[in-house]
Order: C-alpha cells, then sequence, then structure tokens
C-alpha cells in the first residue's frame, strides 16, 4: 500500500468523504463500534508477533467475532462481513508495524486497486466445484 492510498483512506475516513455506500456504511459502523478497531489491531499483532509476515483478514475477523461475541460482559457486537476490506486498509494505513500485513484487492467504488470486484467474483464463480442438482460435485480423488 502506497504512502498516498493510506492518506486516502485515513482523508475519507476522517471527513466523511466515502467513494462508495459501501463504504458509507463502513465509515458509519467505525464510528458506532470503536472496539471492533481495537480487537482487531490486538489479534494481527498477536498473529504477527507469532512469525506471520502476511495474514488473511477473514480468519482474525472470525477470531474478532467470538471474541466480540462470546468473551465480553457487554453487550455482544455484530460484525457484518462487507466491511472486512475497509478495516484491513484503515489497519495497514493507521498501525505501521501492520503496514503490508493483509493481501488487498480493488472493491466496487476503488479506483486505487488491482482488480474489479466484478472481475474478482467471476474468478472465484469459476474456482467454484460444479453443481449437480443443487449437489456439489468433487472431482474423484487421486491415487498414486
Amino acid at each position: 500500500m502506497t504512502l498516498q492510498e493510506k492518506i486516502d483512506i485515513l482523508n475519507r475516513l476522517k471527513y466523511g468523504k466515502p467513494k462508495s455506500d459501501l463504504e458509507r456504511a463502513f465509515i458509519k459502523y467505525h464510528r458506532a463500534n470503536p472496539r471492533v478497531y481495537g480487537k482487531l489491531v490486538q489479534l494481527s499483532l498477536d498473529v504477527k508477533a507469532k512469525g506471520f509476515d502476511h495474514y488473511a483478514i477473514a480468519t482474525v475477523w472470525e477470531v474478532a467475532r467470538w471474541h466480540l461475541t462470546f468473551q465480553t460482559t457487554s453487550k455482544p457486537i455484530k460484525l457484518p462481513n462487507q466491511h472486512r476490506t475497509y478495516y484491513s486498509r484503515l489497519i495497514m494505513a493507521q498501525e505501521p508495524v501492520l503496514s503490508d500485513f493483509f493481501r488487498t484487492r480493488r472493491v466496487k467504488g476503488d479506483r486505487n486497486g488491482r482488480a474489479t470486484l466484478g472481475q474478482v467474483k467471476q474468478q472465484s464463480l469459476r474456482l467454484q466445484p460444479k453443481t449437480t442438482q443443487g449437489r456439489r460435485v468433487h472431482p474423484a480423488p487421486t491415487v498414486p
């Protein structure tokens, strides 16, 4: 992530000028739930301390979801999956030690990414197992 991309992310959060409806929803959610950011950073730093140079925001997100639901005395927080990508960018922009910790792709409305959301969806559809009458058909394992 370049310095300019980090500045852009922080400016959009600070001044509330999102590039898309998803980003607008993220800004609103982030302001209403500051504990989420803290937990994600804490978990990411724990993973980095274990020796990982890169990690998946999805894994950190699910662990944070569990912690914020079951290991809290206050009201559980819902963590919508559509905010993961924005949190990964925000964490990398604000936490120097985690500056390149997550891999990112372009999201809808993001002009600086590597792939459009439509391209990512098409690629993931090609990678899904074929289905027959609603059931997934997995290839038979090969025996050497």
